[in-house]
């Protein structure tokens, strides 16, 4: 990895007229570049997205598909999803019918996706009583109408005509199920108590599909799957590891890790990189998971959201049609790229290209053509479609709240109880599991000094094997090397000028710190969450990594300037766990801890609707089933 050279200068005034540096010059002097972290984050990313590693047979592919997909929902997608909530048959309340006249009608329904959260939808039948039809899941993607968005009636109304059954259900926070309890970010709080949060979008869709697939007049073997951006993630990932799925036509919606992770606009919300996901499978494997199934992928050429089609479709079409070649169905592997309009769309060119695939793959022996049939006057308003769900209906936040309040953790013994030290080195060892905590040593500190007046400025680089930190250091004339007040603050260096600043007013040695991902260290500032979000994804955790950033710097003033204590100052809730981590997991490191603006319990962060965009190092998944921040306390006392 590059690292980043600074040369030591020193501006000594000894009485000499200086200028005054005020804190403010000294935190955007210590700050690191954007681009010089950036460039170390995607490194050391990269470095972890597993390839996709083609076998010699289909034999040998069927077996590691097999395993593959299994992990998948196990590790990923599912793990820590209580029973209830994958068990038994799907529970159905259909609402109304609408006979629209044209062929088709429309069944409002909804159903149950977990234990009390309902889902709407609407179920587009062709008029008649013909049986074996053929069955499409529609789905859409991150625009606020939701099911009713005229694209998406276009589509189903469309396939009801030509003689398909067609389910279109609500997405989460868009349509009837809008609403900051159902923000994509917030499937974090489920992820903290111990329930991955990506499985509720996960079962949603598989609820949706057992209901296509029992309805009374489908083929099950019958049933395609499609949608946009977010609806194109929910198809691929959903038909890599739901068999059921025969026909698979994602639109701009997935793309390869490497890819996400070069371009910023294409890395996704929490569920498109769900924790510990690279532990098993990059986007190229489950790409691959489609085969031999008929797949298309469509992608725009001047896409002005995401995944656009000449960056996308090598990394994640190319490595993976050599799968098909095991099947010798490499015919049965497409893509399109749509140029007219080009830009972020579900369009009448993309939807024909739809409309052709399943024609070719589930009624070969029909003639729909190549145009689109008319929809004029047929096209219905929110209020018409709307199906309505309960007072209470459950949400991703409200279900994550009643299971953390729900957990139970044994008593903290007192500091004076037999059992203590044995409960303090159990619980640390959890914790270190946990977080997938590991060390850093530094291998150099490099440091820009200024002095004016009787106060020597610092900008420090803390340079490890992997990362850089930026700190910026007061030092008063009257101070003591002895101890030194270590200054973490929400918002970065930026933020901590006035920590800074009034601690060593009071006449203390005083560093302002940033870790990894807060603005100072930061490969976007003021909005890094999504490559901590990628970090999580690799298996390590972004919370673990800054703890380990934090507790090399205390053992340098430590062990290098002769530090005697180590007094950490925080404010904000995830400075004050990356402060109490780091205490926690080091023993006699750090001398106090000092929290400002820290509730007592996370549960608090979930109940004030914390954004995981704001705050990703807090979300890790099970911490609340183990601890909670009166656990770290105890485990710093």
């Amino acid at each position: 990895m590059r690292l980043f050279f600074v040369v030591l200068v020193a501006f000594l005034s000894f009485g000499l007229d200086a200028p005054a540096e005020t804190v403010e010059q000294l935190l955007t002097r210590a700050a690191l570049p954007d681009e010089v972290v950036l460039e170390d984050v995607k490194t050391y990313l990269h470095e972890r997205v597993p390839p996709l590693v083609v076998p010699e047979t289909r034999a040998e592919w069927e077996a590691q598909s097999t395993e593959l997909r299994q992990r998948y929902l196990d590790e990923v997608v599912l793990k820590g999803v209580p029973a209830s909530w994958t068990e038994g048959d799907v529970k159905v309340e259909y609402v109304e019918d609408i006979e629209t006249g044209h062929g088709y009608r429309i069944r409002k329904l909804r159903y149950e996706a977990i234990p009390g959260m309902w889902i709407p939808a609407l179920l587009y039948e062709p008029d008649g009583e013909a049986t074996n039809l053929p069955g499409v899941l529609n789905v859409n993607g991150h625009y606020n109408e939701g099911k009713v968005r005229d694209e998406e009636q276009i589509r189903c109304i469309n396939f009801a005509k030509r003689g398909v059954v067609n389910i279109h259900p609500e997405w989460f926070r868009c349509g009837e199920l809008e609403g900051v309890d159902n923000d994509h970010g917030r499937s974090a709080y489920l992820d903290l108590v111990g329930i991955r949060g990506v499985s509720v979008f996960h079962l949603a869709l598989k609820r949706a599909m057992d209901i296509l697939e029992n309805h009374p007049r489908t083929d099950p073997r019958r049933l395609a799957m499609s949608g946009l951006s977010g609806g194109g993630w929910q198809t691929a990932v959903f038909s890599a590891v739901d068999e059921r799925v025969s026909v698979i036509v994602p639109v701009a919606g997935h793309g390869a890790m490497g890819v996400r992770i070069d371009n910023g606009s294409d890395i996704g919300d929490l569920e498109q990189v769900p924790m510990d996901m690279l532990t098993v499978a990059d986007y190229t494997h489950l790409t691959a998971l489609f085969a031999p199934r008929p797949a298309l992928l469509i992608y725009n050429a001047q896409d002005n959201c995401c995944f656009q089609a000449a960056r996308t479709l090598p990394a994640i079409y190319d490595p993976v049609r050599p799968v098909y070649g095991l099947y010798g169905a490499e015919s049965d592997f497409r893509f399109h790229i749509n140029e007219d309009p080009g830009d972020h769309n579900y369009g009448q060119d993309n939807r024909i290209e739809f409309y052709k695939f399943v024609d070719e793959y589930l009624v070969p022996e029909s003639d729909w053509g190549d145009a689109e049939l008319p929809t004029e006057g047929e096209i219905l308003p929110v209020e018409q479609t709307n199906v309505g769900i309960p007072e209470n209906n459950g949400t991703i936040v409200g279900t994550a709240i009643e299971v953390a309040k729900a957990i139970t953790r044994p008593a903290i013994p007192g500091l004076d109880e037999a059992g203590r030290t044995t409960w303090e080195q159990e619980t640390r060892g959890t914790l270190r599991e946990l977080l997938r905590y590991t060390p850093i040593s530094l291998t150099r500190v490099i440091s820009e000094l200024k002095t004016d007046r009787d106060t020597l400025s610092t900008a420090y680089r803390f340079v490890s094997q992997d990362w850089e930190v930026g700190a910026a250091g007061l030092l008063p004339g009257e101070a003591s090397y002895n101890t030194v007040h270590l200054v973490l603050q929400d918002g970065g260096l930026p933020a901590a000028g006035g920590n800074l600043a009034s601690i060593a007013a009071a006449g203390h040695q005083t560093v302002a710190l940033a870790p990894l991902f807060q603005d100072g260290t930061s490969p976007r500032s003021g909005n890094s969450w999504p490559y901590a979000m990628i970090l999580n994804a690799t298996g390590e955790r972004a919370l673990a990594v800054q703890a380990a950033q934090v507790a090399a710097v205390c053992d340098w003033f430590r062990s290098a300037k002769g530090a005697r204590s180590v007094i950490l100052h925080t404010t904000g809730v995830e400075s004050g766990l990356i402060a109490l981590t780091t205490a926690a997991l080091n023993p006699g490191l750090v001398d106090g801890v000092e929290t400002n603006d820290m509730p007592d319990s996370l549960i608090d962060v979930l109940e004030a609707r914390g954004k995981y965009t704001r705050t990703p190092s807090l979300f890790n998944f099970g911490f609340l089933q183990h601890f909670d921040l009166d656990t770290l306390r105890a485990l710093c006392d």
